[in-house]
């Protein structure tokens, strides 16, 4: 029996993006379906007899999607949209500061879980400012502070940007320490995807301004990158806040 489509999801994106096919009579090997969009086959992520999830293949234009089993071929009766996003986007993260986390910037604690509480004002750094798991823990437009040490798995204040498509990324901004008083200075970094660092400081207390700007390198979509403050005392939890600056002009492929 020929393969049917009765609606695909979403019905628009760019390249990169996953799309769910739902019908019926797919091959129930996922290797078995042919996915094209506009004549241009696609990855398969997953699928069943009754739905797939494809990727847009790069070179693929706005068009009919179709499905081929051995029992034959059959078209989408819409069209998919192909979306191209700007040719340079870019994302700052004091004037993109929010009190709704995603879809492309998140407040994080050390273990990577959301901060749960946006608060209006806040002691630790000043103005408005996400809450994290234990004490002083916040990020705020401007900056952030770390947690006390007596909890090591979530005293790193972490702001996430998640890559929205794919393509290439440059990252500039500034560091410091806010002021001498009352702290021992901070460990700064920016990492890509948990595993690459692109800019590490260790800024002591009330250490002064540092331009930085990181090679052009390339993400996909879904990439993080994470700009983490993170304390330098062994003991106690009396921090500075950071202030950040940064600009992360997004080139897409």
């Amino acid at each position: 029996t020929a393969p049917t489509i009765t609606t695909f999801s979403p019905t628009s994106g760019a390249v990169g993006d996953s799309v769910t096919i739902t019908g019926t009579n797919f091959s129930s090997t996922l290797a078995s379906n042919t996915v094209k969009f506009n004549g241009v086959t696609a990855t398969l992520n997953s699928g069943t007899t009754t739905q797939l999830v494809a990727v847009v293949p790069s070179g693929s234009t706005t068009g009919k999607i179709s499905v081929t089993t051995s029992s034959g071929t059959v078209n989408s009766s819409g069209d998919f949209t192909i979306t191209t996003p700007p040719s340079s986007t870019i994302y700052d993260s004091t004037a993109d500061f929010s009190n709704v986390q995603g879809p492309v910037w998140y407040y994080l604690n050390g273990d990577a879980t959301q901060m749960a509480t946006y608060l209006t004002s806040c002691t630790a750094t000043s103005g408005e400012c996400w809450q994290g798991a234990n004490t002083y823990l916040t990020i705020s437009n401007h900056g952030a502070h770390p947690g006390d040490t007596a909890f090591p798995s979530t005293m790193r204040a972490i702001r996430r940007w998640v890559s929205p498509g794919a393509g290439t990324v440059s990252i500039s901004g500034s560091s410091s320490d806010e002021t001498a008083a009352g702290g021992d200075g901070v460990l700064f970094t920016v990492v890509h995807n948990s595993t690459t660092t692109y800019y590490s400081r260790t800024i002591p207390s009330g250490g002064g301004n540092e331009n930085y700007a990181t090679s052009t390198f390339s993400v996909s979509l879904g990439d993080t990158v994470d700009f983490i403050i993170d304390t330098l005392r062994q003991r106690g939890y009396r921090f500075l806040t950071v202030p950040e600056l940064l600009r992360l002009p997004v080139h897409y492929s």
